[in-house]
């Protein structure tokens, strides 16, 4: 990332899953792209790639239904910007094996500058989406629309 977009901080008070100590991360938006970073303040070494799935995945609307308690510690409005992404895992030895974890999106309310980690409790989602379909799987998922025969 070139460092040319917005950035700000955003405050997870319950931490990310794995990382509950870390509360605060610089979110780092690249400019006309899908792709954002966010680093913890506190320990640099800590970074997650993060992206809008549903520009990969145009049918991921995960069922987002925020509990009491983390609508109150997003300080949802109704006008507010809240925001989607999911954490990228990627396989720098081969991109193509690069993975999203659509199980456990982030939302962040723009506004307040807050975030929070949702554990899906559906089975749809995975915690291992590739991010780049191989070819065998895309000829895989056409043959069976199709009604292939063996």
């Amino acid at each position: 990332m070139d460092g040319k977009g917005i950035e700000s901080v955003i405050f997870f008070p319950d931490g990310i899953p794995g990382f509950e100590e870390l509360k605060e991360f610089s979110l780092n938006i690249e400019e006309d792209t899908f792709l954002a970073r966010m680093d913890a303040v506190a320990n640099r070494e800590i970074a997650f790639f993060l992206i809008r799935s549903q520009l990969f995945f145009p049918e991921y609307l995960p069922q987002v239904d925020l509990s009491s308690r983390e609508t109150e510690i997003l300080d949802i409005a109704v006008a507010d910007n809240v925001d989607v992404w999911n954490i990228i895992t990627v396989h720098a030895n081969d991109l193509t094996q690069s993975t999203v974890n659509l199980r456990a999106p982030l939302i962040l309310n723009a506004r307040t500058h807050k975030g929070v980690q949702l554990i899906l409790s559906d089975e749809i989602h995975s915690s291992r989406q590739p991010l780049f379909p191989t070819q065998q799987d895309s000829i895989g998922t056409k043959n069976d629309q199709e009604g292939a025969v063996d």
